[in-house]
């Protein structure tokens, strides 16, 4: 408990005899700025190579269990293929595209990966069959988002071509497929409620700017235990960052749902200081409510884990909100 005791904290950002607080005009014009947001994300913002064939595998093991098995790659290399399901005669291979421009550059990157990839898979089909035990009739290409048909012409003749050649290893109803996470809806709803597995936090370095807006503002919220309040801030910040960047790097899905509800709520308060300079509640009602959102977006975490991102949340809006200190 910090020094000045449960009160200090229950300190409304427009109801209290202490300065109240309001966004700065700086800050408003700012927000104007923003209008265009979208509150949907667009999942591909989210991906890295290794993170994206990392969600697909685990997908893929919800939805085929024990029959999935992933290709191992350390060693020689993994065919040009993610893992196969020998009772399907299918194999997968999962790419997500580095910083596509726009939907013209997505398709270009994507038709490359096809191309590259099935020519892997007829340079190793002898062992990608001996593997499976079975010619391979079906080759799927699982990627985070797809906006152009020019792809499907082009796996269209891809898989024609393949059919003429005739090899055995390769069935003569050979099919290729490109998937998407929204064909794997039930999947990514079992994953996102399952036990999130994330390691301790780690972080432990706060910049001196970060330590001076802190300390700033921990001066106008809790005179007398203005230090012990920060040294609390820089702990929830540290722990709040540190979980939700081992979410964005072990569950991608899950943290676009977090990003978005934190957004979401960010953007209100935003919304509403705009009408009402006392919109702001007292931070443990903040703190609770964001704590219930988290806990919404991403069921799967552990014991006091969405506190910490709640806690973590309010400590990184109080060092990047240019709050201006008012007189009631």
């Amino acid at each position: 408990m910090w020094a000045g005791g449960a009160a200090s904290l229950n300190v409304g950002w427009a109801r209290t005899a202490m300065p109240r607080f309001a966004p700065s005009r700086r800050f408003r014009a700012k927000l104007a700025r923003r209008s265009e947001w979208s509150t949907e994300l667009s999942i591909r913002e989210h991906w890295s190579g290794d993170a994206w064939e990392d969600y697909s595998k685990q997908l893929l093991i919800i939805r085929y269990g024990v029959a999935f098995q992933p290709v191992f790659d350390r060693d020689r290399g993994d065919w040009g293929i993610e893992g196969y399901v020998s009772d399907d005669a299918a194999v997968f291979q999962c790419y997500a595209a580095d910083d596509p421009r726009d939907a013209s550059d997505l398709y270009d990157k994507q038709r490359n990966k096809v191309t590259v990839d099935l020519k892997k898979l007829v340079a190793n089909r002898g062992a990608i069959v001996g593997a499976m035990g079975c010619p391979v009739k079906l080759w799927v290409l699982l990627v985070p988002d797809c906006d152009s048909k020019r792809i499907l012409e082009h796996t269209g003749r891809k898989q024609a071509d393949l059919r003429a050649r005739s090899y055995p290893e390769i069935a003569g109803d050979f099919v290729i497929r490109v998937l998407t996470h929204r064909e794997f809806e039930s999947e990514k709803a079992q994953l996102s409620a399952s036990v999130l597995l994330l390691p301790d936090s780690t972080g432990e370095v706060v910049s001196t700017p970060m330590l001076a807006e802190l300390s700033a503002k921990a001066d106008l919220l809790a005179p007398a235990a203005s230090d012990q309040l920060v040294e609390r801030f820089v702990q929830h910040f540290l722990r709040g960052q540190d979980l939700l960047q081992s979410i964005k790097s072990n569950y991608p899905e899950v943290w676009a749902g977090l990003d978005k509800a934190i957004r979401a709520r960010e953007r209100g308060l935003e919304t509403a200081s705009l009408v009402d300079d006392g919109a702001f509640p007292p931070l443990p009602t903040l703190v609770e409510e964001l704590e219930a959102r988290v806990a919404s977006a991403a069921p799967g975490l552990g014991n006091g884990q969405a506190q910490d991102i709640a806690w973590g949340t309010l400590a990184d809006w109080l060092i990047r909100c240019p709050l201006d200190p008012r007189p009631i």
